[in-house]
């Protein structure tokens, strides 16, 4: 993803669209935890990724004089994952073949507890 999708930045980093659908950024907006889910394209084991309590600093803003190339300009965001307030848990990864792997980005997998 090169660009940063206007609905993230309303929905988890406080930003506002106005009447005018300007996207308004505010110093006093208070960015919201996510859970992040991913796969890594090219990974052998195709393992899918959760970090649980992540928190996401605002995007940073670049360009560059136009060139003969189509290259997007993208955004970039650091993240910070913590441990989840209400269970400690940071992570999790599903591999290929478990139970949970069809469904996993259905929604944020919970651990399901030992019989």
């Amino acid at each position: 993803m090169a660009l940063i999708p206007d609905e993230f930045r309303v929905d988890v980093l406080g930003d506002e669209l106005d009447a005018n659908g300007a996207l308004i950024e505010n110093k006093d907006a208070k960015a919201k935890h996510f859970a992040l889910m991913f796969e890594f394209d090219g990974d052998a084991k195709k393992m899918r990724h959760v970090l649980y309590y992540v928190l996401a600093s605002r995007p940073s803003v670049s360009g560059s004089t136009r060139t003969n190339t189509k290259e997007p300009q993208t955004e970039t965001l650091n993240i910070t994952a913590r441990p989840a307030p209400d269970t400690g848990d940071v992570k999790a990864k599903v591999p290929q073949g478990s139970a949970a792997y069809d469904t996993f980005f259905e929604a944020v997998y919970i651990k399901t507890p030992e019989a």
